[in-house]
């Protein structure tokens, strides 16, 4: 039963992830730049609902939407193949915890929130029929490795780690400085 449960689950997901990149790919999601529908082009900001607002932010750059589509196609075909799922899990995770926190927050379409929890349970369910596996891969990443690292090593590591921040943001401000234009 429980093999029945999680093929079921894996290509569910798979099917729907796959169905919902090629559409992003494709262009046939969002509202891409430079072809938004008349009706949303002669909006003004104040008058933009928040659907509207969210589909024509995701839809202005394609290479996030590309991203985005092929990432999608990626976890869904790993998620097919039984030594891979966790991996495609690993990928289809996140991004469809943003859908489902994009669907309650901008879209507020009940039939597409019902659908996006119902592909984030599936997966959940996944993880929970594979919690041995996962418990060992946990294991075996969190044993601690016998290492006695010295108080100067630390201190140091510490030192080092500060100047390094201390750099990144200072990098970072006189790109700011030459940049921006206040």
């Amino acid at each position: 039963m429980k093999v029945y449960l999680e093929n079921v689950c894996r290509y569910s997901v798979s099917v729907f992830s796959l169905i919902y990149a090629i559409r992003k790919i494709f262009g046939g999601q969002f509202y891409m730049n430079g072809e938004l529908p008349g009706n949303v082009s002669k909006l003004t900001l104040e008058e933009v609902d928040s659907f509207t607002l969210a589909w024509t932010f995701m839809g202005y750059s394609y290479s996030y939407v590309l991203i985005i589509g092929l990432l999608q196609v990626a976890g869904a075909i790993l998620l097919i193949r039984n030594r891979t799922k966790l991996i495609g899990i690993l990928i289809l995770f996140p991004i469809i915890v943003n859908i489902l926190i994009i669907d309650i927050l901008f879209l507020k379409i009940l039939s597409v929130i019902v659908l996006s929890t119902l592909l984030l349970t599936m997966l959940i369910i996944i993880v929970f029929l594979n919690k041995n596996v996962l418990n060992v891969i946990l294991k075996t990443a969190l044993r601690p490795k016998i290492q006695n690292s010295s108080t100067r090593i630390k201190m140091i590591s510490i030192i080092l780690t500060i100047l390094n921040l201390i750099v990144i943001i200072g990098i970072c401000y006189v790109i700011e400085i030459y940049t921006w234009k206040i």
